[in-house]
């Protein structure tokens, strides 16, 4: 919340940029924020909560709506949770292709040995 405070008092909100830009600032700033570190860490249901609440707040932060508006209906963004599912997708192909002195690419035959054991 504290990006989206700051992108607040440079102006982005509805009435100084276009709502569709205000989104792209969220999109952009804020919500990588949010997702820092969400593919490689367990959520438990109160955590995915946690987080959905904070999206839901910075997307009526951005459009000044109030709590009882749907913010699904306002922007078609994916939920936190098929945020984390895509995220930890797209890091499980991005190891498949790894370059040798990486050390996930070191560790995955490890990974793989003990949980063959």
């Amino acid at each position: 919340m504290s990006t989206m405070n700051v992108l607040s008092s440079i102006g982005v909100n509805p009435s100084r940029f276009s709502k569709l830009l205000c989104s792209r600032f969220y999109a952009q700033i804020a919500r990588p924020q949010m997702e820092y570190g969400i593919a490689i860490t367990y959520l438990n249901h109160t955590q995915l909560k946690t987080l959905e609440e904070a999206q839901n707040k910075c997307i009526r932060k951005i459009y000044g709506t109030s709590r009882k508006t749907s913010t699904k209906v306002i922007l078609h963004l994916a939920t936190m949770k098929e945020r984390v599912a895509i995220l930890q997708a797209q890091f499980l192909f991005r190891s498949l292709s790894l370059p040798e002195d990486t050390l996930l690419y070191l560790l995955i035959p490890h990974i793989q040995y003990t949980r063959g054991h």
